[in-house]
């Protein structure tokens, strides 16, 4: 756990990092364009590789809980997106695709939650 939280935390260090450059070079420089846009881009793939190789590590229960609740917050996710979708045919407004990630890593510990106590 130890080499996943070194790991994991460099790397969201590394992305807010490039967040940060990326929202200084527009608002004090006025740079915009696709290489500033995705500056960040790549440090989420540290993330991922962080992640990735933490459930490597896993022992088989915990993989079977962290299977199970990347599942239910999958399926969570597509249906509060999807039913969304209605809303805005009905005047709600937009909603940008960032919101995505946070309503999946939401349901993601909501879903740790559930699927730790039922194997207690």
């Amino acid at each position: 756990m130890r080499a996943y939280m070194l790991e994991f935390t460099g790397a969201i260090f590394i992305y807010a990092a490039m967040v940060g450059l990326s929202v200084f070079l527009f608002t004090h420089y006025g740079y915009e364009g696709l290489w500033v846009s995705v500056l960040p881009v790549p440090a989420t793939f540290l993330v991922a590789w962080a992640v990735l190789r933490n459930i490597r590590r896993m022992d088989e229960m915990q993989k079977q809980i962290m299977a199970e609740s990347i599942g239910m917050a999958f399926v969570l996710t597509a249906l509060i997106t999807f039913n969304y979708g209605f809303l805005e045919s009905a005047g709600f407004p937009r909603q940008s695709a960032f919101w995505v990630w946070g309503i999946m890593g939401l349901s993601w510990a909501v879903s740790q939650v559930i699927v730790m106590r039922r194997y207690r």
